[in-house]
């Protein structure tokens, strides 16, 4: 899926829903691409803001901290495990996995 969004990406200008991002920057992560998920990321953060939601600004930093754990970076991960808010409970006891713990 990766290899393919990344072809695509590179002959068109690709605008992905926010959960496609999720998806592709959690597949990047897995592969140990973590710049590329750092990216996608970021573009989430960017979508969800231009939504002005909360719940989905909350995954992306959720999805970064697990990000910044992967790469060993645990207090960059407590950074942004620290701007979810905790309006969704299933993303706060994700967001609890994130703090410092080494996968």
């Amino acid at each position: 899926v990766m290899e393919k969004a990344s072809e695509l990406e590179e002959i068109i200008e690709v605008e992905y829903s926010i959960q496609y991002l999720y998806k592709l920057a959690y597949a990047c992560i897995n592969a140990g691409d973590y710049d590329k998920a750092e990216s996608y990321y970021f573009d989430s953060i960017t979508k969800a803001n231009q939504l002005k939601s909360k719940p989905l600004l909350s995954w992306s930093y959720n999805g970064l901290s697990a990000l910044e754990n992967s790469r060993g970076n645990l207090n960059k991960s407590l950074k942004y495990s620290t701007l979810i808010t905790h309006e969704d409970p299933i993303l706060e006891a994700s967001g609890m996995g994130n703090k410092g713990t080494k996968r």
